[in-house]
């Protein structure tokens, strides 16, 4: 079995690799006891190396695990960057009506004008028609 540079290489004097020293240099994941993990595999009859690997590993496995702390502060970056993106989006869409609307009255505005003055001057020469006919 290749050695884990996490676990140190020590032994006791019966030439056991030393558990408390070994479990003690792998990193501390959140609500896992290691201790009480080793003795618990020992005593379902690993042996003390063994139980030190299988710990190790599922500490390894833990740490990249995310907490309920972690989720909590992506999903409120996540909440912010939303309600960033939601503002700038609404005023990117305002910004975009009153171009198209001063684009519209400048294209438009001409006509409606025009239409205005015709429509007044057609009522006017209508009116006099009516007036002469009488």
């Amino acid at each position: 079995m290749k050695p884990n540079p996490k676990v140190p290489e020590t032994t006791r004097p019966d030439n056991q690799p030393d558990r408390k020293q070994a479990v003690q240099s792998v990193s501390k994941a959140p609500n896992f006891d290691t201790m009480k993990a080793v003795k618990r595999l020992k005593g379902a009859g690993f042996e003390d190396k063994h139980a030190v690997t299988l710990v190790e590993t599922l500490q390894d496995t833990q740490s990249t695990l995310a907490t309920q702390d972690d989720l909590g502060r992506t999903e409120f970056a996540i909440h912010s960057d939303m309600e960033k993106m939601e503002s700038r989006i609404r005023s990117d869409m305002e910004k975009m009506e009153s171009r198209i609307r001063s684009d519209m009255e400048s294209k438009f505005g001409d006509q409606r004008r025009f239409m205005l003055v015709f429509g007044s001057f057609t009522t006017g020469i209508l009116g006099m028609l009516i007036l002469l006919t009488k």
